[in-house]
């Protein structure tokens, strides 16, 4: 696989870890973090040909994270669910109406006060 520029893939993975100064601390963690880069790299590439397409507003690209997991992204941010709500959140509806359960609260004034 080659880039716009004619670089091998090899080439852009070397590329990538020089701009971004990565080195791993055995050959096996470098062929997973190459393995999820490659990963990050496809689903980049197929975004943005969609937004060629119009289908995004927005472009994406790769980053000094790339070649780490959603989920270890996700921990990284403190964005990790407990596993006691994982539960709720993975089977919770898309949208609630809370309202139909008598479960909302009234409107509430918020002119600002002296105003009419």
């Amino acid at each position: 696989m080659e880039n716009q520029d004619g670089a091998s893939l090899d080439e852009q993975w070397k590329q990538w870890k020089i701009k971004f100064n990565k080195e791993y601390k055995s050959p096996d963690e470098e062929v997973k973090r190459r393995d999820i880069w490659e990963e990050n790299k496809l689903r980049v590439e197929a975004h943005n040909r969609e937004a060629a397409q119009g289908k995004h507003t927005y472009t994406q690209g790769l980053n000094q994270f790339s070649d780490m997991t959603e989920e270890e992204w996700s921990e990284r941010r403190g964005l990790v669910v407990p596993e006691y709500l994982e539960h709720n959140f993975r089977n919770s509806p898309g949208s609630a109406d809370f309202h139909k359960k008598d479960m909302g609260i009234p409107v509430k004034n918020q002119v600002p006060f002296g105003e009419p």
